[in-house]
Order: C-alpha cells, then sequence, then structure tokens
C-alpha cells in the first residue's frame, strides 16, 4: 500500500482537500486511539493527519483549466515533484509528554509539586499548542479529564485551566465533557468555600458553626431561642446538598447529624413560648383585677400558672399526639399515605354524626362522641405536616398559613348557629351529640383539601356530576322539611344533623362562594325579614307556641334555608364548572 493510500486509510475517509473534513475524521480516530495506550498508533495518526493537511495545498485544477488543456495541443508532461511525505510533529510529541509528566505529578506520590505542575500547565497551554485543532481538542480532552479525577489534589491549577480553554463559557455547549464540567463544578465550589470563610453574612456565621467542633449549648440556643421558622444552619445544609455537594465533607459531621435530626423532630418554637407566657401573664392580670373581693396577688399568681401549664400541655399534646404521628406515618409510608388514611375519615365522620343522632340519650352517645374526637386526629394526620401560627416570611406573619385558623374561619358561621340553637335546645341536643358535630365540622375544617382532592381522583366525571345532583335533590328536600316541620321541636336536632352534613359534604367541591356587594349593604334587612318570616312560618304551623319555642324553629328554619342555599348554590356552580372543562375539552378535541 502507497503512503498516500495509507495516509485515508488510517484516517477512515475517502481522499478529500476539505480541512473541516480532515479534522472531523481526525477528531473521530482520535477518540479510539489513546497516546498513552497505543503511542505508535497516535503516532502514525498524527503524522497521517499531517500529511493529508499538506496535500491540501497541491489544490487540482479546475474544469476550466482541464478543459483548456484537454483543448491544448499535446506536449510532453513535466514531471512534477512528489507530495511531501509527513514529517515527524515535534509539537504533538511534547505535548504527550507534558500531560503524561503531569499525569504522574497529579495521581502519584505526596503533594503535587506546584511549580513543577504550574510549569507542566504553561507548557501544554501554550498559545501555539492551541491554535492547532487537534492539539487544542487533545489539550481539552485530557486535561479535562485529568484534573477532574485528581480532585481535591489539583484546585490550585484548576483556574489556569479554565482561563485559558474558557471551560465556564461553554457550559451551555453539548460538546463539552462531563469532566470539563466538573472542574467548573469544583471552581465555583471553592470559590463559595472561601465567601463562606471569609464572609460575615448569615450563610458564612453558620458555616463557622457547622466547621466548628461540636458546642451543643450554642446549638440548642441557636435552634430554639434565636430562631423560630427558619435556620441558617438547616438552610445552608441543603443548599450543599443540592448545589456544591462536596463541600459537605469540610464541615463538621456531628454538627451535621445533629440539625439534620432537628429537621426531623417536632419542636415549638421560641416565639410561640413567647406568646404563651404573654397570654398567661395577661390573664393573670385579669384575674386579679377581677372577682368579688379586692385584688389579690395569690390569685394572680394561680391564674397565671394554671394558664401557663395549660399552655404546656396543649404544646405537649400538638408534639408527641399530633406532630410524631405525622412524622412516624411519613416515615412509615411516604408521601403516599394509603387511601384508607386519606380519605377513611370522611365517611367515617359522616356516619358517626347520624349514628349519633340515632342513640343520643344513650350510654352510646358518649362513645360516638369520643369517636368523632378521633377523627379531628385522623384528619390531621392524613392532612400532614402542621405549618407554625407563626412564620416569618418578609419580615410579616403568614397567619393563612395556620391550620387552625383556617379551621376557625371556615366553621364561624356553622358554630355560630349551633351555638345558638344548642342554647334554645341543649336539652333536646345533649351534650354528646353537641360534641359530635363541633368534632365532625373540625375534623371537616381540617381537612377540606383532602375532601377536594377525594371528589377529583377517586371518582369519575360522571359520578361527580351524579355526586352533585343528589346533593341538590337532598337540599331541596331538607329545605321543604324545614319549612313545612320546622315549627315542631321533635323535628329540630334532625334537621339539625342533617343541614349540618349537607354542609360537611359539601367542602368537596373546590368551589369559594362570592358574596355580592349589594349582601354587604342590604344583607341586615335581609337577615332580618328572614327572621320575621320564620317566626310566621313557625307560629303559623305551631299554631301559636310560646316564645321560647317560636324563637327556636324561627333559629332552626333560617339557619337550615341559609346553608341549604350554600350547597345549592355550590353543587350548581361545580356543575356549571365542569360543563365549561367538557366544551372547552371538545373544542381542543
Amino acid at each position: 500500500m502507497s503512503p498516500f493510500e495509507e495516509t485515508w486509510a488510517t484516517l477512515g475517509i475517502a481522499p478529500t482537500s476539505d480541512k473541516q473534513a480532515l479534522r472531523r475524521a481526525y477528531a473521530a480516530r482520535l477518540k479510539v486511539t489513546n497516546p498513552e495506550d497505543d503511542p505508535e498508533g497516535f503516532k502514525k495518526l498524527r503524522e497521517a493527519y499531517e500529511f493529508a493537511l499538506s496535500l491540501g495545498s497541491y489544490a487540482l485544477v479546475d474544469e476550466q483549466e482541464r478543459d483548456d488543456q484537454d483543448s491544448a495541443p499535446c506536449v510532453p508532461l513535466v514531471e512534477t515533484a512528489a507530495p511531501p511525505q509527513p514529517p515527524s510533529d515535534a509539537t504533538a510529541m511534547a505535548l504527550e509528554s507534558a500531560l503524561m509528566a503531569l499525569t504522574h505529578e497529579l495521581r502519584h506520590g505526596g503533594e503535587p509539586d506546584a511549580r513543577k505542575v504550574q510549569g507542566l500547565l504553561e507548557k501544554i497551554l501554550d498559545p501555539a499548542n492551541l491554535e492547532r485543532l487537534d492539539l487544542l481538542q487533545r489539550a481539552d480532552e485530557s486535561l479535562a479529564e485529568l484534573l477532574a479525577s485528581s480532585i481535591p489534589r489539583s484546585d490550585p491549577f484548576l483556574a489556569l485551566a479554565n482561563e485559558r480553554l474558557e471551560w465556564d463559557q461553554r457550559l451551555q455547549d453539548t460538546s463539552l465533557s462531563h469532566f470539563a464540567s466538573q472542574v467548573v463544578s469544583r471552581i465555583h465550589a471553592l470559590g463559595y468555600s472561601e465567601e463562606l470563610k471569609s464572609g460575615s453574612g448569615e450563610e458564612a456565621s453558620a458555616w463557622a458553626r457547622l466547621s466548628a467542633p461540636p458546642n451543643p449549648a450554642l446549638r440548642w440556643t441557636h435552634a430554639f431561642l434565636l430562631n423560630h421558622s427558619s435556620w441558617p444552619e438547616l438552610t445552608l445544609i441543603h443548599k450543599l446538598e443540592d448545589e456544591h455537594p462536596e463541600l459537605l465533607s469540610e464541615l463538621n459531621e456531628d454538627n451535621v447529624r445533629w440539625w439534620l435530626r432537628f429537621e426531623q423532630r417536632p419542636r415549638i418554637s421560641a416565639m410561640t413560648v413567647g406568646a404563651w407566657l404573654l397570654l398567661s401573664f395577661c390573664i393573670g392580670i385579669i384575674v386579679y383585677s377581677t372577682g368579688e373581693s379586692s385584688p389579690d396577688a395569690g390569685r394572680a399568681y394561680a391564674g397565671f400558672f394554671y394558664s401557663a401549664a395549660g399552655c404546656l400541655f396543649l404544646g405537649l399534646f400538638r408534639i408527641y399526639a399530633v406532630e410524631w404521628p405525622i412524622i412516624l406515618s411519613r416515615r412509615y409510608w411516604g408521601f403516599e399515605l394509603p387511601q384508607w388514611l386519606t380519605y377513611g375519615w370522611i365517611p367515617v365522620s359522616v356516619s358517626l354524626l347520624v349514628v349519633g343522632l340515632l342513640v343520643r340519650g344513650t350510654w352510646l352517645a358518649w362513645p360516638i362522641a369520643a369517636a368523632a374526637i378521633v377523627t379531628v386526629w385522623w384528619a390531621t394526620i392524613a392532612a400532614g405536616p402542621i405549618p407554625p401560627l407563626f412564620r416569618m416570611e418578609a419580615n410579616a406573619l403568614a397567619l393563612k398559613r395556620s391550620r387552625l385558623l383556617r379551621m376557625a374561619v371556615l366553621n364561624i358561621l356553622a358554630g355560630v348557629w349551633l351555638f345558638l340553637v344548642a342554647r334554645e335546645i341543649g336539652d333536646q341536643l345533649g351534650g354528646p351529640l353537641i360534641v359530635t358535630i363541633v368534632a365532625v365540622l373540625c375534623a371537616s375544617g381540617v381537612g377540606r383539601d383532602l375532601q377536594i382532592r377525594a371528589l377529583a381522583t377517586m371518582l369519575p366525571t360522571h359520578t361527580q356530576k351524579l355526586s352533585c345532583q343528589m346533593m341538590i335533590g337532598a337540599a331541596l328536600v331538607l329545605g321543604f322539611l324545614a319549612l313545612w316541620y320546622g315549627a315542631y321541636p321533635a323535628w329540630h336536632p334532625l334537621l339539625l344533623v342533617a343541614v349540618l352534613a349537607c354542609t360537611v359534604l359539601r367542602r368537596a367541591a373546590p368551589v369559594d362562594l362570592e358574596i355580592p356587594e349589594w349582601v354587604y349593604r342590604f344583607g341586615w334587612l335581609i337577615f332580618v325579614i328572614l327572621i320575621n318570616l320564620g317566626r310566621g312560618i313557625s307560629n303559623t304551623m305551631s299554631g301559636g307556641p310560646s316564645a321560647d319555642e317560636s324563637g327556636a324553629s324561627s333559629l332552626v328554619i333560617i339557619g337550615s334555608l341559609v346553608f341549604l342555599s350554600g350547597v345549592l348554590a355550590s353543587a350548581g356552580l361545580f356543575l356549571r364548572d365542569m360543563g365549561r372543562s367538557s366544551e372547552e375539552a371538545l373544542e381542543q378535541s
């Protein structure tokens, strides 16, 4: 085989004078020809590439010149000089020699000789080498792999290589190797580490505390007293885990483990404790200044002590009876809890409400009430971690995150109605049934998001529509019963429980009723008219009952109509929204 044929066979392409094609072919062959494993093969490939480039200077004449030569008189051909043979590439060999020496310095022996490594890098990154595409590619790939695999020994020398080869400016380039990206990431990590060590901000202070030897008293102070909703140590640890995991090794392992355990455990913030103490102090002052006898300091101390003890009991109850079960359930089942745990409390609570009505006045009433209280705990566990009542965000209290506050707002109207009715007909309802009703309302308030999710995910679309239609029918029937039988005291417990059960089920519809502006202006007048209308209906149907019975009947009738109106509106709006969604889906299809 002639040198000409052997050149193209080594490069693996057909003869060409296109320099771009030659470079691509050479780069492709470099990937399978490692100078460290096959120095002879690399030398042969290099000579072939240089020889092919030199052939490019002997361009063939174009077609017009050939035509001219064909039309010219036949003359003896002049013997031309043979194409030049590929000379030995001393520059490439010098580059390979420097790479091998640098590999030995970074991967073998003790601490690398900084001066020698710096000199080798300067030789490899010589601008004269980087002007040649083949040498540039060889230096780029080999140096990136060598430096990335030698971290942290190569840390002092990463910046020079990145500056010459501009890896950080090519991060979006798909041709950039994984090793070069590792080098850039390490450079950023080292720069961030220097900022933390020399800075004075919150992150720098957290770094200093995490890097120092363990100080239990200092850790406890920062965890429980100085911070209440966000902790710089935890923020820094998670940032390092996401962006610079290699820097975690520079922190004290005991400190990191302690803070991660602290994050996984329930706790009471210092602000919550301060609020409790302030509340207890106010109660003590009120007790001191009230009463039939003159102010007594002992009575004030007793009021402060008992209120503080009550707050402490509530805090411990929240930690050990609520937050710990939530954490343990997440550890056991993960984020996807079984459906019976997530949604089972919904039918159980409504069933207990009905059973509580049926067994009122018997010994079973209190066990049913206790079971209803358990459903509140069940719904709280299913709803997940409890956001803190006091959470500073953007220098403001995020009270909307409070599940307790949302539960109170959601049940305020039902609670007021229940209170007024119980004051009038409390003997008919009984204490256990009242407790059961309150517990079911609280469970629904805590887990309303779960009710919405259950309706959307567990029931198909046609079943959702059927459920809303059934709810509308039930509301109309209950409205008729309230109007015609609301005047009879025997019907009051049944109407109250049935209406509240419908209200609880209505909350599964993700609809927030919008109150028109005119309601705010004339709502008082409407309220007065409804009350008098209810009183008139009650008196007419009862044949002129006593004032007490008339007042109770009016409360039951008016309250039933108001809450059933909300059920009708929610079901209707939900059906309307489902219809619009179906039409939009059809139009898109």
